[in-house]
């Protein structure tokens, strides 16, 4: 009688840690957040972008390492002395599109004594002068300037902050190259298949076709193939 007492408390212990283990695992996937999938924003995909049956080199072959250091050297400009033009990028080689903005905020005390002088002109390869395309003054601390609508061109574009009695303080110069908007590149992976849990480390090649150079390192996102559909999800 003692024997089958014993057993029937074992028996009732067990269940009960049975129902408790259960109403822990509930409770936890209760609480672990649902995924809200939606329809992918892109449709499909394909991993090829443009014609990738050939390369296509870019007009200018310029080494902006090589070319930057040697702006003031080659163009005649004063050196940059960071006394009004702290604030903005530094002297660097830049890549727009057609009919592309580009906005200069200085945030300087030292324009209610110093007015700004800037000139965009069209150059070669060489950095030697086609043409002005626009050249102006102002005292705005905010301003910008608009490219021409044609692709495939280069231009300098120089500030030069200037006193009340014409003495230029502080410089800043900068190559702008206007490339085509197109994109010839491949994408693929080493892996397309990955199953749940299992930690697979993939690799990701991009081929780039030209003529454009093509970065990395933005923001992305992982979508799903689910009843026919890509979806992506997010908590």
């Amino acid at each position: 009688m003692k024997k089958r007492a014993m057993l029937f408390c074992l028996i009732i212990l067990l269940v009960c840690t049975a129902c408790q283990n259960q109403a822990y695992h509930s409770s936890n996937k209760q609480s672990s957040a649902p995924y809200n999938k939606e329809v992918s924003r892109w449709g499909e995909l394909s991993s090829i972008a443009g014609d990738v049956s050939r390369v296509q080199k870019p007009k200018f072959n310029i080494d902006p390492a090589i070319i930057i250091p040697q702006f003031s050297d080659i163009t005649g400009l004063g050196e940059r002395t960071d006394i009004v033009f702290e604030s903005i990028m530094s002297n660097n080689y830049l890549y727009h599109k057609p009919g592309g903005v580009i906005v200069f905020k200085l945030g300087s005390q030292l324009l209610e004594t110093v007015h700004i002088h800037y000139r965009l002109s069209e150059i070669d390869e060489q950095l030697t002068e086609i043409q002005t395309v626009v050249e102006q003054d102002t005292i705005e601390d905010e301003f910008h300037i608009t490219l021409p609508t044609e692709e495939k061109v280069l231009y300098l574009l120089s500030l030069e902050a200037m006193t009340t009695s014409d003495e230029v303080i502080d410089t800043a110069i900068y190559l702008v190259e206007v490339v085509p908007q197109v994109i010839n590149a491949k994408l693929a992976l080493d892996e397309t298949i990955f199953t749940a849990e299992a930690r697979i480390e993939a690799q990701l090649e991009l081929t780039n076709f030209g003529p454009n150079q093509l970065y990395v390192g933005h923001d992305y996102m992982i979508e799903l193939y689910e009843d026919g559909a890509m979806v992506y999800s997010t908590l």
